[in-house]
């Protein structure tokens, strides 16, 4: 079975997607997603989420996809059993010690991309703790895909369409290292965007690549 799985920033975006056919959804939490700057739901919008979502039948799924540190984990974890009385399908997680307390509040654990799940080890692994579904590493070919697919004991799920990081699955520090705006925190500038120019040294020789033209 196949789901067509499709984020949704705001309210107009989630009847959007819902509408065109959009079998689950994902959505952002304020402070715990890697789009801080974008709208995003709060606690008190998640019942009204999992409400709409239910007149088209389709699933929903609350992405926290940040590096947590231990004040965010622990507000998350608290937070966990008014995020399940809202009714929604599933948390999507990028840090996998939260996994036992999402599954014990009834909820779906889901493994974002951020954990770069690139093997069926990992996969077996994260059936173990608990997890439903593991989103695969984007830097997978779709070779590696079948493969790892064919021999994973729990759902996984793929990027069709979306941003390449300069980054293994995300984790970059480009951002944060120019401009003091963590990527891993959601606050990334998006350097790895702008035309660059590379030089480096060769045979004594420096050498310039405008990365815009490569």
């Amino acid at each position: 079975m196949v789901e067509l799985l499709s984020p949704a920033g705001n309210f107009i975006s989630l009847r959007a997607v819902l509408e065109n056919g959009a079998d689950a959804t994902y959505f952002g939490l304020d402070d715990f997603n890697m789009r801080a700057n974008a709208k995003n739901f709060s606690l008190n919008n998640l019942s009204e989420v999992s409400k709409i979502a239910k007149q088209y039948s389709a699933k929903t799924y609350l992405c926290s996809n940040v590096i947590l540190n231990e004040d965010r984990a622990v507000e998350l974890k608290n937070n966990l059993e008014e995020i399940a009385a809202s009714e929604i399908d599933g948390i999507i997680l990028s840090d996998i010690g939260l996994i036992e307390d999402v599954v014990d509040n009834g909820l779906e654990a889901h493994i974002s991309v951020q954990e770069n799940t690139s093997n069926s080890f990992m996969l077996k692994t994260l059936k173990k703790l608990g997890a439903k579904r593991a989103i695969l590493s984007r830097e997978l070919s779709l070779e590696d895909i079948k493969k790892t697919v064919k021999k994973s004991p729990i759902e996984t799920e793929v990027f069709i369409h979306g941003a390449m990081c300069m980054a293994i699955s995300g984790r970059c520090f480009l951002s944060s290292g120019l401009y003091g705006r963590s990527a891993n925190c959601g606050d990334c500038l998006q350097p790895c965007r702008k035309n660059w120019t590379l030089t480096f040294e060769e045979d004594n020789n420096d050498s310039v690549i405008n990365l815009s033209e490569v």
